[in-house]
């Protein structure tokens, strides 16, 4: 074996989960790989897709995986360039694009100040290029339009039976909320699902939280009604989707 994976810096870790050091990257990471493994997401052959990878939270832990090919995007340039040196350069399944995508939530939190809107910016992947994807607090940092396009894209560059785990926040008072000083995204559960509806996806919300400290544990599935009562309000509210 060769030598264990360097961490990314600290600061690339506290941009993508928070100040609280590396216990946490490490924890939130597995806690993921975890979840993607217990959805049967990483079977050998597996193209996977990971948008908004970051520093490799989740793909260092992906090494050990029999999956065919990973990819991985992002808009902060030093975190990408990270990852191509220190991942890829171990495992030649893993690539890292780069993308300067503006963030209009983001911005201030990361300074990366992006080219290319959101809603002009077209995956560069063939259509049915991959079987797995992961969006792990991507659509709790965009607006709903963005988040539109990125569904239109998924359906376009996912395969029929794939499937797509992704988190967001949920409004208590059904409208567009923006907190943190407007880096979090709270949308309208019932505008998110009629969005979702429009497209060729099953949705399942398989009861998950992550929690500092604890390992996964596989939730009940809960049906993808946007009742009120069924909504975490300010938690990660975890959805699997597949294509049909």
């Amino acid at each position: 074996m060769g030598e264990p994976l360097a961490f990314p810096p600290r600061e690339y870790q506290a941009l993508v989960c928070g100040p609280d050091g590396t216990d946490l990257f490490e924890q939130a990471g597995q806690w993921l790989v975890d979840l993607l493994s217990y959805e049967g997401m990483l079977a050998p052959g597996t193209d996977f897709l990971d948008i908004g990878c970051g520093c490799g939270r989740v793909a260092r832990y992906l090494l050990d995986s029999p999956i065919k090919t990973y990819r991985g995007f992002d808009r902060h340039h030093g975190m990408v360039n990270w990852c191509s040196e220190e991942i890829s350069k171990s495992d030649p399944r893993f690539s890292f694009d780069f993308f300067p995508l503006k963030s209009s939530c983001y911005e201030h939190w990361d300074s990366e100040r992006g080219a290319l809107a959101v809603e002009d910016f077209h995956f560069p992947y063939r259509d049915a290029s991959f079987n797995s994807c992961l969006l792990a607090s991507v659509f709790t940092h965009m607006p709903p339009n963005e988040v539109r396009h990125y569904m239109a894209e998924l359906t376009r560059v996912v395969r029929k039976g794939g499937k797509i785990v992704l988190s967001v926040f949920f409004s208590p008072s059904g409208k567009l909320e923006f907190h943190d000083n407007g880096l979090n995204v709270f949308c309208d559960a019932r505008e998110f699902y009629d969005d979702l509806g429009r497209r060729p996806w099953d949705v399942r919300r398989p009861g998950h939280s992550f929690e500092p400290g604890h390992r996964f544990v596989p939730g009940e599935t809960a049906a993808h009604t946007a009742s009120p009562e069924l909504i975490k309000p300010y938690e990660h509210v975890w959805h699997v989707l597949t294509r049909v």
